[in-house]
């Protein structure tokens, strides 16, 4: 990742999809690419739209991502379609509390955060050390 951040590999594809934007304006560009019909999109306002769309033309079920996910989410709501998708959206939002502006559960998230974090920084500062090997336990004991 950093040598793709120092080569700015991105900047090649973010100058083209502001040129794609300039030329054709903000909303998903319906595009045909080996028999397939794609839309690119071009704005971050459409992003939601078209993450919030049951249309099949933004379906994230694509051949593509059907088969990675199906050997391990067969029933995941990323490759569902139609009805079975809307509900498992539905358990997931809920599950989720996207109608929140945040998780009912972040608070006390936030607290064991902030108390392992605390004792992390006591016995880094007690020893005067932290290697990867002890931030790595921590880490997961957080996760």
């Amino acid at each position: 990742m950093s040598l793709l951040e120092r080569w700015q590999a991105d900047a090649a594809t973010v100058r083209q999809i502001s040129a794609l934007r300039e030329r054709y304006g903000e909303g998903p560009l319906p595009m045909r690419v080996f028999g397939r019909d794609l839309a690119v999109v071009l704005s971050d306002k459409d992003v939601d739209a078209v993450l919030r769309t049951d249309a099949v033309a933004f379906t994230a079920a694509n051949c593509e991502k059907s088969a990675a996910h199906s050997p391990f989410q067969p029933n995941g709501v990323l490759i569902s379609r139609g009805d079975l998708r809307v509900l498992r959206r539905a358990v997931n939002e809920q599950a989720l509390d996207t109608a929140q502006p945040m998780h009912h559960l972040a608070g006390p998230i936030a607290e064991v955060i902030r108390d392992e974090t605390a004792e992390l920084l006591l016995t880094a500062r007690a020893t005067g050390s932290l290697d990867a090997a002890e931030f790595t336990r921590w880490w997961w004991r957080l996760v």
